[in-house]
């Protein structure tokens, strides 16, 4: 970008990457009119390159140039830019003096007339979305959010010990990675969730074969690097929905916002297949309203969209959403990305305000607000009512029963291991999957697995895939499947040991229709072992 405050102009200014939407949405334009609320002015071969983090536009359209706007150069360059990225800078010219400095420490000239922005309530920290490799005086203030085990290499120079810690603030997400000496030193420091101020190491570009994040570059700590706990980043500042449909977001958009909403849908969960790594991947879909009445769709991945009910995610409760990935899809949606952090009933000033306008809109005994979702508690003679749906229709319902008997016959498959469909024998001894249209020399067990479960109205008959199956049996799909396949009494023996004990299963009804018959099809989505002190709570 070339640049003027009306007095001077400055041809070398970048637009960080988070803003370059401005650009491709076309809000910023030549002439364009922006207030800079965030900027940094680095040194490079003596050229002070003033990069803008935060920006509002005032006016995309202008005629002409406000002032007379005389190019400055050198030491005034970067001066006119550092005041121009200040919202406290003075604009008058620099001095004769300033003009032809030469500074002894360019990086301590730089530092002293060009402090690091503000940023998370420390005034040294800057977003990680303006790291980069030009910039050698930097600090990030992070959470960290993964810290996998130190791993061992070996190379021409010996054996090596290496470790990795991914960290996220508001901005984004980058990998940090220490090696030998810096391991030993470093790697105790790091805990889990827990926030830091880092400072020192070498910025570079990421090898995209080992990380996966988001970010372009990621960091390599060395000798120079400090490391220090700091204050939890544990401050909202909170968009309503309607904030968020203003705001200009294309695909390839990185917008974050944070989020307080009331739970009001929670879907089930669904495996889908990435296209990069032909991975499974566990989504779940969650409907939040915020104080406005405004619904969006959120997205959970992974084990925090497995483990979501588990740990309180219902609706009627209140969520809170630290950095939320705001996306166009389907018009808005929101999802809890790797570098975002969600709690359910935060104990906060607006929390509690949005329960109780909650309780106020929707009534104290909705369905929203007592918690009750789609999962109706019933007894198995309900069921009957459901034959007679059309075939494209399903009941979603809980129930409460006793294992009676388990069947034996067919109650696991060889599956592809990279989709989980059922592959074929070939006689040269691989496995075909025709979906993946891929052989493999082994498979892997899947169970399909079919359960007789009564309470005191009658009794039913389930079907389950491996993971209920896995859990209700207590075995792996590996185990059972070597079992039965082998003829084996330990199969006999796990299926004996899961009779006789009580479940809370989450099911799907429908019925299908063969020759003009119908009959009922009901799937488990999830199995916990009965909570009698809840479920007493639930009956009363």
């Amino acid at each position: 970008l070339s640049i003027s405050d009306g007095k001077y102009k400055h041809n070398s200014a970048m637009l960080a990457t988070q803003l370059n939407n401005l650009i491709q949405n076309d809000y910023i334009r030549v002439n364009s009119i922006v207030r800079v609320k965030q900027g940094v002015c680095n040194l490079v071969s003596n050229r002070r390159i003033l990069i803008l983090l935060d920006v509002e536009v005032v006016a995309s359209d202008y005629d002409g140039v406000i002032g007379t706007v005389d190019s400055a150069s050198g030491a005034a360059a970067g001066e006119s830019s550092a005041a121009t990225a200040s919202t406290t800078a003075s604009t008058e010219a620099p001095t004769n003096a300033a003009k032809h400095a030469s500074p002894e420490n360019p990086y301590r000239k730089a530092s002293a007339k060009t402090p690091l922005p503000a940023f998370g309530g420390d005034d040294r920290a800057i977003p990680l979305t303006s790291l980069n490799p030009y910039d050698r005086r930097w600090a990030i203030r992070v959470r960290v959010v993964a810290k996998p085990p130190i791993r061992t290499y070996n190379s021409d120079r010996g054996e090596g010990k290496i470790f990795s810690v991914d960290l996220v603030d508001a901005s984004g997400e980058i990998r940090a990675t220490g090696f030998n000496a810096d391991c030993d030193r470093l790697y105790p420091l790091f805990e889990k969730n827990k926030v830091y101020m880092i400072q020192g190491g070498r910025i570079k570009p990421k090898n995209r074969r080992f990380n996966q994040l988001s970010h372009e570059y990621e960091i390599t700590f060395d000798s120079t690097t400090t490391v220090t706990e700091s204050k939890d980043m544990g401050a909202y500042n909170f968009k309503s929905f309607a904030e968020l449909e203003a705001m200009p977001i294309t695909r390839d958009t990185m917008a974050f916002a944070d989020i307080l909403a009331v739970i009001k849908e929670v879907a089930d969960v669904t495996t889908i297949v990435t296209r990069a790594a032909q991975k499974e991947l566990s989504k779940r879909e969650v409907t939040l309203v915020d104080k406005d009445n405004v619904s969006l769709s959120c997205t959970l991945w992974g084990k925090e969209a497995e483990g979501f009910v588990d740990a309180g995610g219902h609706p009627g409760v209140v969520m809170a959403i630290k950095a939320a990935r705001i996306s166009d899809f389907n018009g808005r949606s929101l999802s809890v990305a790797s570098n975002s952090n969600y709690s359910i009933n935060p104990d906060l000033k607006e929390a509690h305000e949005l329960k109780g306008w909650c309780v106020l809109i929707f009534g104290s005994r909705s369905r929203v607000c007592m918690g009750f979702d789609k999962w109706n508690a019933r007894q198995f003679w309900h069921l009957t009512a459901t034959v007679g749906l059309p075939d494209d229709k399903s009941v979603a319902f809980q129930v409460t029963g006793t294992i009676l008997y388990v069947k034996s016959d067919n109650i696991y498959y060889q599956a592809c291991p990279t989709c989980n469909k059922k592959v074929v024998e070939e006689s040269d001894g691989s496995y075909e999957c025709q979906k993946c249209a891929k052989s493999y020399k082994e498979f892997k067990y899947r169970l399909l697995t079919s359960f007789s479960i009564g309470d005191f109205s009658g009794s039913q008959w389930l079907q389950s895939f491996s993971e209920v199956a896995e859990s209700v049996l207590g075995h792996s799909a590996d185990e059972i499947g070597s079992w039965s396949a082998n003829s084996d009494p330990r199969f006999t023996t796990a299926l004996a040991d899961a009779t006789f004990k009580t479940w809370t299963f989450r099911c799907r009804a429908r019925t299908d229709t063969y020759n003009d018959q119908s009959r009922l099809r009901v799937s488990v989505a999830s199995a916990v072992p009965i909570d009698y002190v809840q479920d007493s709570k639930r009956m009363v």
